[in-house]
């Protein structure tokens, strides 16, 4: 199965995704979540998928992400679960102990 791809978007669509970012008010923490869960290399099922965060969830069909909804928003599709460094929640919500402070990259659109 192929995995979700996350680099070399189409422009349209990795704009669509920053636009939605900004929309929503995703927090660092939830970025962080993201990044824990993207770097698992999630498997990209066929059709329509979401994966809830509690706070957000990401949408996607096939191998590409396609937007973000904010808690409550129907989202569509198959529902993926999470399973980060060990953890796993089927709610979604994923509880890390912190030990130190996080970093999170400054997002940019690319010229």
């Amino acid at each position: 199965m192929p995995k979700i791809q996350w680099t070399n978007l189409p422009p349209a669509l990795r704009d669509h995704l920053f636009e939605r970012l900004r929309q929503r008010e995703i927090t660092v923490e939830d970025l962080y979540q993201l990044k824990l869960w993207r770097e698992s290399e999630p498997e990209a099922p066929e059709g329509p998928w979401y994966k809830d965060f509690g706070s957000f969830k990401i949408c996607g069909e096939g191998k590409y992400p396609k937007t973000f909804l904010v808690r409550g928003q129907p989202a569509k599709g198959k529902k993926l679960s999470v399973q980060v460094q060990g953890f796993w929640s089927e709610s979604g919500v994923v509880s890390l102990p912190r030990t130190g402070p996080v970093r999170v990259a400054r997002l940019q659109r690319a010229q």
